[in-house]
């Protein structure tokens, strides 16, 4: 089983967004802990299953452990190899917005540091030292790349290779094209201002798309506030004049005021600070 999980996230490219994400360092390692937490669940749910089977509905022993055998296989084994793909995807997407919004940061240092007259490979080497706390949103790229110069290889071929693996596409571009400068040769300050320039235009585009999404939101706020009110006030008087079986008109009122309100504007407010938290550098 093993094997195949490894071969199988292999072929999705799950490796990938493991690394990219910083869940785990390789996918090797990130295949060996889902293997385990699979068995453990399977076993779990094998247990619990066959006991619930035997005690509740007193099947026989080795009937309910079969049954268990195939509720395994058919509904907790897929769940829990498809959640050990989507969770690193949802992490991979999630570091991209943050390192997207720490780009400046990142920028800013390397343009401090090649004013000062350091190469490619100083620069590399020694960010870490001038970044302080901030090297962890750029770690996991920028620790593969010291680790893989430290062994020989090359450094434009470690630049390349970690563009491959970063969410964001900002650093992407950044991580290209100091590789092309390792090669052929080139002005880091320069490019780096290049850089700039390309982000914030960038940035500009995401400020706008995310102002129109949040007036969809706030139109969706306001007529969930007018209207439900509304709603549940016609409705209500329905409920006093022509009382439904089943259904009081203190039920109903509680249902409205408790959730039919509280919760479209809670979902809207999360949405609304996901997309702010986005931008907020």
């Amino acid at each position: 089983m093993y094997s195949f999980l490894h071969s199988f996230y292999r072929g999705l490219d799950v490796d990938r967004f493991v690394v990219g994400s910083g869940l785990s360092p390789s996918l090797e390692r990130y295949v060996s802990i889902v293997f385990k937490l699979i068995i453990c669940i399977l076993a779990s749910m094998s247990l619990i299953v066959s006991i619930f089977l035997y005690s509740i509905y007193g099947l026989d022993l080795y009937l309910s452990t079969a049954i268990s055998f195939v509720f395994d296989l058919s509904i907790a084994l897929p769940i829990s190899i498809a959640f050990s793909i989507v969770l690193p995807k949802f992490m991979y997407s999630n570091r991209g917005s943050i390192v997207e919004s720490k780009m400046p940061i990142l920028l800013s240092a390397m343009a401090f540091l090649s004013s000062a007259g350091l190469s490619l490979h100083e620069i590399v080497s020694k960010i870490y030292t001038f970044l302080g706390d901030d090297y962890r949103f750029f770690s996991v790229e920028l620790d593969i790349v010291r680790s893989y110069t430290r062994i020989g290889v090359p450094l434009e071929e470690a630049l390349r290779y970690v563009a491959h693996l970063t969410p964001s596409q900002s650093f992407r571009e950044l991580l290209l094209g100091l590789s092309s400068i390792s090669v052929i040769g080139g002005d880091i300050g320069s490019f780096i201002r290049s850089m700039f320039d390309r982000y914030v235009s960038r940035y500009e585009l995401m400020i706008e798309k995310a102002v129109n999404n949040l007036n969809v939101y706030m139109e969706v706020y306001v007529a969930v506030s007018l209207l439900v009110p509304v709603l549940a006030g016609s409705t209500a008087v329905l409920f006093i004049l022509s009382p439904i079986a089943g259904i009081s008109f203190e039920a109903f009122m509680a249902l409205v005021t408790f959730i039919l309100i509280p919760i479209p504007s809670a979902v809207i407010i999360v949405l609304a600070d996901t997309i702010v938290s986005r931008l907020r550098p």
